[in-house]
This record gives C-alpha cells, sequence and structure tokens, in this order.
C-alpha cells in the first residue's frame, strides 16, 4: 500500500472516528513536516492533528503536538469588511470568496488562510462586484481587510476618490521577527541508531575478547600442577573471575545497544 493510499485511509477513518494506525500516524507526521515547510499551514493542522492524537505512538505524538502547536501560532487571519464607497456605510448582505474558494458571507468573524498573495473577489446587491488583491503575512492575526464597492450606477470622479480612500487598508504595527519552524527532522533517530549500533558492536568485541582470554587462562590454570592437585587458592582464580564477569556484563551492554539501535532505525521517518 503506497503512502498515498495509507494517507487517505487514514483520513477516512479519521472522518469515521476511528483511531489512527501506527502507519497512518508515521505518514500522517511525514506529510504535515512537508506541508508546513511548503507554508500550507491549513493543511499541515489536518495532518498533525491526526499523528498528535491519543492512539498514535507515544514518541510521533509528542512531536506532531509540538508542530501543531507551532503551526497555529503560525497560521495568519483577516476579518473582511465591505464598505459602501459613498457613504463609508457597512454593507451588511455582501459576500466574498477567497481565491478560487467557495462564497460566504461577510460576518466579521476571522478567516485563517495561508501566507502568501490571495484575491479577494467582493459583491452586495446594488454595487458594483470588486477583487482586491492582499499579501497576508506570516503570524498576522485578525487582519482588517477592507473592500469598498462602488453603486451599480455611474461612478462620479468625486465618489471615486472616496472608494480609492477606503480601499487603503489601516495602519499595522511591523510584525516581530517570526520565530523559526522547528527542524522538519524532530529527534535524531538516525545517528542516534547509529551511534547506539557502533557501541552495541565495540562492548560485544571487548565481550568476545575478555571471554576467551579469561577461559584460556582457566584452561592453562586447570592443567597446571596446583590445578590438578585442586590446590590453587583464590589469588590465582581472581583475576579469571573478574574478566568473566566483565564479560558478561559488556554482552548484556551489548544486547540492550543493539536493541535500542534497531529501535531507533525502525521507528525513524521514512523508515
Amino acid at each position: 500500500m503506497g503512502p498515498a493510499l495509507v494517507l487517505a485511509c487514514s483520513l477516512v477513518a479519521g472522518r469515521a472516528g476511528a483511531a489512527p494506525s501506527v502507519a497512518q500516524c508515521l505518514d500522517s507526521s511525514e506529510q504535515g513536516q512537508a506541508m508546513r515547510d511548503a507554508n500550507k499551514l491549513l493543511r499541515a493542522r489536518e495532518l498533525l492533528s491526526t499523528c498528535a492524537s491519543a492512539s498514535c505512538p507515544g514518541p510521533v505524538r509528542a512531536s506532531c503536538g509540538q508542530w501543531l502547536k507551532s503551526v497555529r501560532e503560525r497560521t495568519p487571519s483577516v476579518i473582511v469588511a465591505v464598505r459602501a464607497a459613498d457613504d463609508a456605510r457597512d454593507l451588511t448582505d455582501a459576500s466574498y470568496r477567497v481565491d478560487d474558494g467557495a462564497a460566504e458571507r461577510v460576518s466579521g468573524q476571522p478567516r485563517e488562510l495561508d501566507p502568501g498573495v490571495h484575491a479577494f473577489h467582493v459583491r452586495a446587491p446594488g454595487h458594483k462586484e470588486a477583487e482586491q488583491s492582499v499579501v497576508v503575512n506570516l503570524g498576522e492575526k485578525n487582519r482588517l481587510v477592507v473592500v469598498s464597492l462602488a453603486p451599480s450606477g455611474e461612478t462620479t470622479p468625486a465618489s471615486a476618490a472616496a472608494a480609492a480612500d477606503a480601499e487603503k487598508p489601516p495602519a499595522l504595527a511591523p510584525l516581530g521577527p517570526v520565530p523559526a519552524p522547528p527542524s522538519s527532522s524532530g529527534f535524531p533517530r538516525v545517528p542516534v541508531a547509529i551511534g547506539l549500533g557502533a557501541v552495541a558492536l565495540g562492548t560485544l568485541g571487548t565481550s568476545i575478547f575478555l571471554g576467551l582470554d579469561a577461559r584460556g587462562d582457566l584452561a592453562d590454570l586447570r592443567s597446571s600442577a596446583c590445578g590438578a592437585a585442586g590446590t590453587c587458592g583464590d589469588g590465582a582464580t581472581d583475576g579469571i573471575r573478574t574478566r568473566l564477569v566483565v564479560a558478561d556484563v559488556l554482552l548484556g551492554t551489548s544486547i540492550v545497544a543493539a536493541a535500542a539501535a534497531v529501535w531507533l532505525w525502525l521507528s525513524a521517518p521514512g523508515r
């Protein structure tokens, strides 16, 4: 099953109320980061909400939760106001659509958008339809977008000048520095897995060397005179016992490090 099909199944399952699977959680995490880095923030929020659900693995859920919070903070919003060009009154029966989206009634409520240039198409009964392009900035919240509509009759120079003045957006306070988005790599699983693999190999080699060396010395001791007579003291065997214990400890450490390396490698994004 390809990633696109898995993601589609994830969205269908989410709508039906079913908890996403581990594969769907991982796919939503990868796709959500890609959409976030492409400034498709509205789509990124949908995907990151899936992998931040309670049924996803703990590390994935924690990372997606942090990314989702960052995306919500960076998502800009606008409030569209439509006014008559001749007397600046609010046109309460006006409607608008953004780019190629569906028409919406003017409500005074904020409308979230992806950052970038958007075209607002506005109309109202008894007035000429107008289009206004607006640059929506990253992280800008509740920006007031005022669109003035001229009467559907003939427009006089005075009303045209009034409409031009009304179309000027209000002055906005300069935005502070936008925080840098979190790294799309999240927790560096692959480098840590490689490091643990190296530790596992190193401790395994040392364990084998110490074990073989201690067993060789033990064989020599048993073939010696005191070994044959059973009179060898603790002093002769203490060093051998110590090396055998250290070899066993290193072997256990190697097994634990290898298991952790395999888990991190397999759970890394894209694996």
